[in-house]
């Protein structure tokens, strides 16, 4: 008797691709349900902590914020004075610390003045970071270890300092931006890439510790947003590849309503994350495959 393989084969992978799909729309409903009536929460009259305020996507992180009555803190190495112009109208109370938020030290010492005027931080909004698109062999030591520090010290050291207060009172908000290239192993960005897999863990761990701790007053929300038009020599590469690029303010927007919602793992656009999810478990030579002929990433290598 003649068996066909083939036939039984493909019975197998049509079985297959229909509980991937229908996993993905349960997902998908079950998302949308969640967020649509989970309790808001609500931001006028709380505090806020944005690092990497001056300037970018943290520049309308801090706008969003004050539209919404938050008052808001602004930490960042460089002066931040244009953002704390565009405060003004909306009438919260504002401040900026010059600091480098990956030394420890600074942030206990910014947390010792901050204790003088504002009595609680609400909402950390951890959103520092360094973007540089080299390859390892282009980078500098000094250059990689600077982005580790800024990409993943910086998350940890000012969660650690700002968290215990918020665990002390049982509520408050923990809010980190990694990147969809915090999931998917982007291959000319290595440890940038790594840096945001290990910021994308962090928060993963965070929670999941929040929750063993039955710590439910405390919210954390992970971003990961996809290319954003804030460089203009990054916009140049991903052009070619036309890649999706969504401008700082709506991002800011998307990540504000996360935390209304008090979602918990975001990615912009939302879609993102269900497709690096599937991608991400299937064998490696159809990931490969993917790799090569439909995402093109050859075009983000400098010739």
């Amino acid at each position: 008797m003649y068996f066909n393989y083939y036939s039984v084969i493909s019975k197998i992978l049509f079985r297959a691709e229909l509980s991937i799909i229908g996993t993905v729309i349960i997902v998908g409903f079950y998302l949308i349900f969640k967020v649509k009536y989970s309790k808001k929460k609500i931001l006028c009259g709380k505090t806020a902590l944005v690092t990497g305020g001056s300037n970018g996507l943290g520049q309308q992180i801090c706008i969003k914020l004050a539209q919404q009555g938050c008052n808001v803190i602004i930490a960042d190495i460089s002066s931040a004075s244009k953002t704390m112009l565009k405060l003004q109208p909306y009438k919260i109370k504002s401040r900026e610390y010059k600091i480098d938020v990956s030394n420890y030290e600074e942030i206990l010492k910014m947390r010792e003045i901050l204790s003088d005027e504002f009595e609680f931080i609400d909402i950390l909004v951890n959103n520092a970071g360094l973007i540089p698109y080299k390859t390892i062999f282009e980078q500098t030591s000094d250059e990689i270890e600077t982005l580790t520090k800024v990409n993943l010290n910086s998350v940890i050291f000012m969660t650690k300092c700002f968290i215990e207060k918020m665990i002390e009172n049982g509520t408050g908000h923990i809010v980190t931006i990694s990147s969809t290239q915090g999931i998917y192993a982007f291959p000319y960005s290595l440890n940038y890439c790594a840096s945001k897999f290990a910021v994308t863990g962090f928060m993963l761990g965070l929670k999941e510790f929040l929750r063993r701790q039955q710590l439910k007053g405390i919210d954390t929300t992970c971003i990961l947003p996809n290319v954003m038009s804030t460089r203009k020599d990054i916009i140049d590469i991903v052009n070619e590849k036309r890649t999706l690029i969504f401008s700082a303010d709506k991002c800011a927007e998307t990540i504000i309503k996360a935390i209304i919602n008090r979602q918990s793992f975001v990615t912009i656009p939302m879609y993102y994350g269900l497709i690096i999810s599937v991608f991400n478990i299937l064998p490696f030579s159809i990931q490969h495959f993917i790799r090569d002929f439909i995402m093109r990433e050859d075009l983000f290598l400098k010739k």
